[in-house]
């Protein structure tokens, strides 16, 4: 039943990411009858000489409430903004009032793409901006509607980048480079590990071999970012790179989610089978991961100001925090066990020493996803916009300690304390799993993910 969920979870995410690829409007933003007052559009760090278009297509079209008053001049358009705040609290902060109020009066041609005349309706509007030296700075676009009980239609264009051209950021510059050098890190430490599987007297187990595949997948996930970003700066998209982003993204995701819960089980290590209960649990990982990746392709496809972009961004969030916690729940389990057993007389020194080691990865994980969760969104909230890049390093940085340590803690060597547990007796199986193990126990089922 595990085999078949991860499968089919597999396949279906495949097929989703080659359908977004086809449908992707991460250039452009299409509003159908849109009644929002204002959002946030699009971000971009700009240094002297960057460019901003803002191009609207002809054909804007207005719907109005039955008995609805509207002005003639329809106050309604784009604002620009330097900003160093987030800019969900921009709107927060002045979401009572009309966005284009708040500009000042001498700044309103230069930040106010306006389609409050219904000639721009027909024609359509580019707006060009050039960044002059000491107006370098993060910049917000926003889309207002200061008439009440109306809603909007209309297709524009948004074009950002510096000079080169380079369409990134400018904080966002380094990564290609960043996203290579850990590509080489992550290979590093794979061949590492085979090192020490091929080495005389290892102690190999299936698990071994999953975890140089998750290696290698995460090593050609970060090759494929940095080329993805490359051709981003150099050419404004990703050239053809997305796809295969998202499928490596994807299938690197949920053989680490696997692997973690694998080893919180015990499996392979100390039990060469998976409880019902251990089976509930990928039941739960694996499709939550589906579910986990599917909104991550979405959230990158869309532009923020799309209606649907919200709801994709907080189903991700949401879906990877209780990812989390589920894949916890195993290592939880093993520790009170080993609780349990640490009383029974005769193995007190043994079931010890083991309890010490699921402790320690638990702490390990937990370190690792706050780390990653928490920790580097407050990093990028604070950090100036040309030092965004440093988000992204710490979560490099702190995902690549992660598999050193745990890599080096579960080394197939035969002096390793953890894959001594399996050296065990078969009533100490019998104490770690809670139970008798006879014919519902499922000694026989193994999971074989390829490996």
């Amino acid at each position: 039943m595990v085999q078949k969920t991860f499968v089919v979870a597999v396949g279906l995410f495949v097929v989703t990411a080659l359908v977004a690829e086809s449908a992707a409007l991460r250039n452009g933003l299409t509003m159908k009858q849109d009644g929002r007052a204002a959002f946030f559009v699009e971000n971009f760090g700009y240094e002297a000489g960057g460019h901003l278009e803002v191009i609207v297509h002809p054909g804007v079209r207005m719907w109005v409430e039955k008995g609805a008053y509207v002005s003639h001049t329809h106050p309604m358009g784009f604002v620009i903004r330097k900003t160093k705040s987030d800019s969900a609290e921009y709107v927060d902060e002045y979401g009572t009032s009309c966005l284009a109020d708040i500009v000042p009066e001498d700044a309103r041609e230069r930040d106010i793409v306006s389609l409050a005349n219904e000639t721009t309706w027909i024609d359509g509007v580019h707006y060009k901006r050039v960044i002059q030296p000491g107006e370098e700075g993060l910049y917000n676009l926003y889309w207002f509607n200061c008439a009440p009980a109306t809603q909007v239609s209309l297709t524009v264009d948004v074009v950002m980048y510096n000079p080169g051209p380079n369409y990134l950021s400018s904080g966002k510059s380094p990564l290609p480079t960043l996203y290579v050098l850990f590509t080489f890190a992550h290979f590093a430490i794979v061949g590492v590990l085979v090192m020490f599987m091929r080495r005389a007297g290892a102690v190999v187990y299936k698990v071994h071999y999953l975890m140089a595949v998750v290696g290698v997948l995460k090593a050609l996930t970060l090759l494929t970012t940095s080329l993805r970003y490359h051709y981003m700066k150099t050419t404004g998209h990703g050239s053809g790179w997305n796809v295969v982003f998202y499928i490596l993204k994807g299938l690197t995701g949920l053989m680490l989610f696997t692997l973690i819960a694998l080893i919180g089980t015990g499996w392979a290590f100390v039990k060469p089978y998976l409880t019902d209960r251990d089976k509930k649990v990928f039941l739960v990982v694996i499709p939550l991961q589906l579910i986990s990746n599917i909104a991550l392709i979405m959230v990158d496809e869309m532009q923020p100001g799309s209606q649907s972009y919200l709801t994709w961004y907080d189903i991700l969030r949401i879906v990877d925090i209780v990812c989390c916690g589920v894949i916890l729940f195993p290592i939880v389990w093993s520790i009170k066990h080993l609780q349990d057993a640490s009383g029974t007389d005769g193995k007190g020194r043994s079931s010890a020493s083991k309890l010490k080691i699921f402790r320690q990865f638990y702490m390990l994980v937990v370190a690792w996803i706050y780390f990653t969760r928490i920790i580097v969104y407050m990093l990028e909230a604070t950090v100036p916009f040309r030092y965004i890049w440093l988000s992204y390093f710490a979560t490099l940085a702190s995902t690549l300690a992660f598999y050193i340590v745990a890599g080096y803690k579960f080394r197939p060597v035969p002096n390793n304390p953890y894959l001594g547990l399996a050296g065990g007796s078969d009533v100490e199986l019998e104490d770690f799993d809670g139970g008798e193990m006879g014919d519902d126990a499922d000694i026989d089922i193994d999971i074989d993910l390829g490996v």
